[in-house]
């Protein structure tokens, strides 16, 4: 009995072979999407869960209260809080201090940079490092050990020369053992490392990481299996204030499985992250699958008349209807299947670049059984939800009624299958309307003020010999005609940097609890960074003429009074000595908290290249490398544009707009596929009535008219509909930034044209295909 209705659904299907072109295509396109978007929420969802410990594993945030409102900071934890958990808080087996840190390592002629992480001991229990070379229990049995990823062995010693024992020289001046070879860390961790070296070491004549007023460590403890979270989280946070006696800061629990999904904080609470884009794209897989779905009802709904005379004498001949359903079924089942394997060429052209544009190296995997079975289930589902009503509805034909020719009006039909219509354009169109919208906002936030000139602004990070040899540094680049100034900072122009609160200034009121953030920089960063005085002075090249001295910026100023700031002493200790236009850093949707700069640069961390307008970039950056490599020819050239820097900053608003650009496409290809279908299917029902309007003297024009107005009402609703909806969407997501973009007017009415001209057009080629037909031809056809 199966096999009889695959005959039959293979036999109808290639009969109909036009129509079921258009459905396998329509339903490949949608399961083609639905595949990349949940590869890459598995990849999210997967984030993190290669660790065995992942339940049992915590990161050690604070939370901090400033002017009232409370912030959360992550890397600020003092150096003795690890220690204290682990002795003092039960339930808690494991706790690690660590430090993240970038080191230059050298072998023979071989230079590598590494980013890694000082920690202790249990860190390396903790992450379930799988060691290829050396063992975890004997990895930190020495103070100088270090340990490293197979791919730093790789690149220093080769594939097939061990690392273990081997001493490895670090930033060109300490000697390190390599202890142990561990596996490298897949991409999807949020705690990236290619090396771990015992904290011991780097705490050397660091004192001051001994002190608890001093926030400067990543924390991660590991709990016990049978611990209770609350309980444990409870008791960690009253550790902070009872050593500190300082109620306005805590520490608490956050667990591995939200540290890529739920790392957003507001208020001092957990409000999501990353989630809300999984959950985002989730449902929009959803949708785009519906809507192909949609495109099967529509097209089987309307082509019933031709397959009512089939179901009348199948019933007659003495087919019930559960058997007509099957039938039905079948052949939803095999479209779907077909749409399957067209969908997995699809993948494995398109995920290459799929991959580009979300910067990630997913991969189909047919031999993975989750993303096996995961395509079946999908096209099962397809095929059950494009299949259950043109099978009900088709089934439920009279024979009686069909035979006399009576289905005329079809019932319900017309109505549903114009209301699905609809709904494919509604949902087209309120992605067009997301996808205005997102690419505004997000040029909105980088055309602000920004308070410096990110053009031509290059970042280096400080190493070896660059702070001592920065002056001949500056001489030499200068003098290539390329460079028009640098400058050292201790902190990127971008970045929160170092902040610190309980001071004193004159003029101010209640200062205790604002937060402010220090600078540490060289005479010329200012003019190097375009940053403009306002008032007072910059500087002076000398720094033991303004050892002492400050420049605030201009919000920092207004704390401290009325009038002019010039003048005005921090600390009692710190004149002001000039103001500094206040510059966009760390949250780029919000104000940025009052900074202090100070002359000098001893302990800088990057330096910052201006090249000059209207040189070629190749040539600036050759001057730059030719100068360091003279200078500071231990370490190679490596550098970062601050206008890729600032970009990166809108990685996850740019994907949006991105994703909303491709799904917006897709859903209109789709639902397109689908008008061209109904299109096609109403221009054959009414081929006699356009040949007796042609023989009557109807024009091409007004005949096309006729047959694309229907449609174009079912758009125009479709706009009334999908514009309110869309606005709610938008002006919800709008609301998560300060710093936002007002939904205008002309937005709607951009997305309804568009929606409009492409209907047209795909309605408007059968519409005259029709029209032009011959009019003899077309009343003799029976």
């Amino acid at each position: 009995m199966f096999k009889n209705y695959i005959k039959i659904a293979w036999r109808n299907l290639w009969k109909n072979k036009g129509y079921s072109l258009l459905n396998i295509f329509g339903l490949a396109i949608g399961i083609t999407c639905a595949a990349m978007i949940l590869l890459w929420v598995e990849d999210e969802v997967g984030f993190d869960s290669n660790f065995s410990k992942q339940d049992v594993v915590y990161y050690v945030p604070t939370n901090q209260q400033y002017d009232g409102e409370w912030r959360t900071f992550f890397q600020a934890t003092p150096g003795p809080l690890a220690q204290e958990l682990k002795d003092e808080v039960p339930g808690i087996v494991g706790a690690a201090r660590t430090k993240g840190e970038d080191l230059l390592f050298q072998v023979d002629d071989k230079s590598i940079n590494k980013n890694g992480r000082f920690a202790d001991p249990d860190f390396l229990n903790m992450f379930s490092l799988s060691f290829v070379e050396g063992s975890l229990e004997n990895a930190f049995n020495e103070v100088d050990a270090i340990v490293i990823s197979k791919k730093a062995a790789t690149q220093l010693y080769g594939k097939h020369t061990a690392a273990l024992g081997k001493v490895v020289k670090v930033n060109n001046d300490t000697n390190y053992t390599i202890s142990g070879v561990f596996e490298d860390l897949p991409s999807n961790v949020t705690y990236s490392f290619d090396w771990v070296a015992p904290f011991e070491r780097y705490a050397v004549g660091k004192d001051w990481m001994l002190e608890y007023g001093s926030l400067f460590s990543d924390t991660f403890v590991e709990l016990s299996p049978e611990a209770d979270f609350n309980t444990v989280n409870s008791t960690v946070e009253k550790i902070l204030p009872a050593k500190t006696e300082d109620e306005e800061t805590y520490a608490f629990l956050h667990a591995m499985k939200d540290w890529h999904l739920r790392s957003t904080f507001e208020g001092g609470k957990k409000i999501g992250g990353q989630i809300i884009y999984v959950r985002l794209f989730g449902l929009i897989a959803l949708i785009i699958l519906l809507i192909a779905c949609i495109n099967f009802m529509n097209l089987a709904t309307a082509r019933s008349e031709k397959r009512a005379n089939e179901v009348g004498v199948r019933k007659v001949l003495g087919s019930g209807r559960k058997g007509l359903i099957s039938q039905f079924m079948a052949e939803a089942v095999i479209t779907a299947s077909l749409s399957a394997m067209v969908s997995v060429v699809l993948l494995k052209l398109l995920i290459p670049q799929f991959n580009l544009l979300i910067d990630k190296q997913l991969e189909l995997g047919l031999f993975n059984p989750v993303h096996v079975f995961t395509i079946l289930g999908i096209t099962l589902v397809c095929g059950v939800i494009a299949g259950w009503y043109p099978a009900f509805y088709l089934s439920s034909f009279k024979p009686v009624d069909v035979l006399k020719g009576s289905l005329s009006n079809q019932g319900s039909a017309p109505l549903i299958r114009k209301g699905l219509v609809a709904t494919q354009f509604i949902i087209s169109i309120v992605f067009i309307i997301s996808t205005i919208i997102v690419y505004q906002q997000v040029q909105h936030v980088k055309g602000r003020d920004l308070g410096y000139e990110k053009e031509n602004l290059v970042k280096i990070p400080v190493n070896g010999d660059i702070i001592k040899n920065f002056e001949v540094i500056k001489q030499d680049m200068i003098a290539s005609g390329m460079i028009k100034n640098l400058g050292l900072n201790n902190s990127e122009i971008l970045s929160g940097g170092n902040n610190t609160s309980g001071l004193e200034w004159q003029g101010g009121v209640d200062t205790e609890n604002v937060l402010v953030s220090t600078r540490y920089i060289s005479s010329g960063f200012f003019d190097t960074a375009g940053m403009e005085i306002v008032e007072g002075r910059g500087f002076s090249s000398n720094p033991l003429k303004d050892s002492t001295n400050l420049i605030v910026s201009e919000s920092f100023a207004k704390l401290m009074g009325a009038g002019s700031a010039i003048g005005k002493t921090v600390e009692n200790d710190y004149p002001v000595i000039g103001v500094v236009k206040d510059y966009l850093y760390d949250d780029m949707y919000g104000s940025s908290d009052p900074v202090l700069f100070f002359n000098y640069h001893g302990e800088a961390r990057f330096l910052y290249v201006k090249a000059k307008s209207g040189i070629a970039t190749a040539s600036a950056l050759s001057a730059m490398k030719v100068t360091l490599e003279k200078y500071n020819p231990a370490y190679p050239f490596e550098y970062e544009f601050v206008d890729d820097a600032f970009n990166a900053k809108f990685k996850s608003e740019k994907l949006i707009g991105s994703l909303s650009q491709i799904f917006a496409l897709l859903a209109i290809i789709i639902s397109c596929l689908g008008l061209f279908g109904l299109s096609a299917f109403t221009a054959d029902q009414r081929r006699k009535e356009i040949g007796v309007r042609k023989v009557l003297g109807s024009s091409i024009t007004s005949i096309v008219s006729l047959l694309s107005k229907d449609f174009m009402q079912l758009v125009a609703i479709a706009i009334l509909i999908a514009s309110p909806i869309a606005w709610l969407l938008m002006q919800n997501w709008l609301e998560s930034f300060a710093y936002r973009i007002s939904i205008n007017i002309w937005v709607f009415v951009i997305a309804g044209m568009v929606a409009m001209v492409i209907a047209l057009l795909t309605v408007s080629f059968q519409a005259i295909k029709a029209a032009r037909a011959n009019p003899v031809k077309s009343l003799r056809t029976q």
